[in-house]
Parts: C-alpha cells; structure tokens; sequence
C-alpha cells in the first residue's frame, strides 16, 4: 500500500521551506531534516519545488509502494538492525526508518533496482487518474 500524502500534500513551513509531507522534513512534524525539505518558496517556485519531489526516487518508492515496503527492504538488508515491528500509523513508519541515521545513506542505493519499475508504475498512474479525471468531468458535462 503506498502512501496517499507524500508528495500529495507538501507542507509549507512558516520559513518557506516546503517538504513531502507533514513529517518527513516537516517543521510541523516530529522532527526536521534539511535533506527532506525540497526547497523555499522564497527562492523558487512551486512548481519547480514539485517537479523535484515528484522526480525524487525515495519519496516515490514511499508514494507508490509504502513505508512498510521500505522497511521489509531496510530488515533484510539488516537483520541485526533495531528496527520495531509494530507502528500507531503509517507516517510512524516513516519517522522509524529516517530515525535511524545509519540507513541515510544505503536508502537510495536499495531502491536503484527498483527505478524502472517506479517509473512504469508512476506514469500508469498518471494516465489512469486522468482517465479517470477526464470520465468525471465528461459525466458531469452531460447531466
């Protein structure tokens, strides 16, 4: 199950700052991580901030496949890892993997494999969610 806020609903910080979501980065969140803020709409604009998480390999394998995928990925690349098996919500995951400074790094290199894939399922995704878009205003143009 992949995760319906990431990327989806960006938060923008008081400062500017806009990150992936309420936690990850997320001034309003649990914790702040400069890597996961996207950029400050101060220097840049929105739609330059987006293309960037939408083109960010991390947030869309979160997007996509889920926090709880990253973690079954993070636990067989490291059993011996203190890694907890149980969570309150889904962005708890998340706040578990990015708590664990160790994996920071190894995150991007577990997902390479996954690139393609990623791809094919983000623009299936794109076009079935315009279809769909497209088919709703249609109905509603013909009532």
């Amino acid at each position: 199950m992949g995760c319906p806020f990431v990327i989806e609903y960006p938060v923008i910080a008081p400062s500017g700052d806009v990150s992936a979501c309420c936690g990850l980065g997320s001034v309003a969140g649990l914790w702040y991580d400069e890597e996961f803020i996207f950029g400050n709409i101060k220097n840049e604009t929105l739609k330059d901030i987006f293309e960037k998480m939408e083109n960010d390999l991390l947030l869309n394998f979160i997007s996509i496949n889920g926090p709880y995928k990253l973690i079954k990925l993070l636990k067989e690349k490291y059993p011996e890892a203190k890694i907890r098996e149980k969570y309150i919500n889904i962005c708890d995951v998340c706040l578990e993997i990015f708590s664990h400074k160790e994996f920071k790094n190894e995150l991007l290199n577990l997902l390479i494999p996954f690139k393609n894939d990623l791809y094919i399922k983000k623009m299936y995704s794109h076009y079935s969610n315009k279809a769909t878009k497209e088919k709703a205003q249609l109905t509603m143009e013909l009532k």
